[in-house]
């Protein structure tokens, strides 16, 4: 174990508030995202926590160097303005947007909406089992060559975004992952249509925060607990016989 004097640089968000709005199927998503992602946190080589979105928002994961708002799909104009009071808070974070971030407000489903929560420009796709195919900005920062979900997902949406910064592709040629700048600092927020996040990705985004690495990804579970940081290998030598 090695002495861990902050709490885990990665937080992975659950906003409650959307989740009350989530509707049957939803599942599509969300198992990804949530369940799932969960699993990559934990082999991709640097400690996380687990965290509501008011807890990001009201300025309390100070350490947190990389926040995945894995279920913000509901943004009122209370929800709108504590992001923007959060990028003033913390300009210098990574900020990772899934799926359809603000999709939702009050007067019901709004794609324009995902740019005044993100300052994302999002335009729907057609409904599919989703594959993306990483660029080469996305591989330099580990991403696997391509990665799917498991389930057809509606809705989806590609993002405009200069070529530099996108990161990963739908089948189109359309930017499914990309990234722009906080201008108020050195952060970055980061779009990530796909709702599926293998670790190998994850552990991209945290490259991008310059989070600190204990492992390799997928070759080690690392946690995180009461000032510790323990690592246990994946495979271990069987016994000599």
């Amino acid at each position: 174990a090695v002495l861990l004097r902050e709490s885990p640089e990665i937080a992975l968000l659950l906003d409650e508030h959307s989740m009350l709005f989530a509707a049957a199927g939803s599942r599509v998503a969300f198992e990804t995202l949530i369940k799932r992602a969960r699993e990559g946190l934990e082999r991709c080589g640097v400690p996380y926590g687990q965290y509501f979105a008011t807890d990001a928002l009201a300025g309390r994961l100070t350490s947190a160097k990389l926040q995945i708002f894995t279920s913000s799909f509901y943004a009122g104009e209370a929800e709108k303005r504590a992001i923007a009071r959060h990028r003033k808070l913390q300009p210098d974070i990574i900020r990772v947007w899934c799926w359809a971030p603000g999709w939702l407000t009050e007067k019901g489903r709004d794609d324009g909406n995902i740019f005044r929560t993100t300052g994302f420009k999002a335009t729907r796709i057609a409904a599919a089992r989703p594959t993306v195919t990483a660029t080469a900005a996305g591989k330099a920062l580990g991403f696997p060559d391509s990665w799917q979900g498991v389930w057809t997902v509606d809705p989806l949406f590609a993002v405009e975004a200069d070529e530099k910064d996108i990161l990963a592709k739908w089948p189109d040629g359309s930017a499914a992952v990309a990234m722009r700048r906080n201008g108020a600092g050195k952060g970055i927020d980061v779009f990530c249509g796909i709702p599926a996040l293998p670790t190998h990705v994850l552990a991209g985004f945290a490259k991008l925060a310059g989070c600190t690495f204990y492992a390799d990804p997928d070759i080690a579970y690392v946690h995180a607990a009461e000032g510790f940081v323990h690592v246990e290998p994946l495979e271990r030598l069987e016994d000599p016989k």
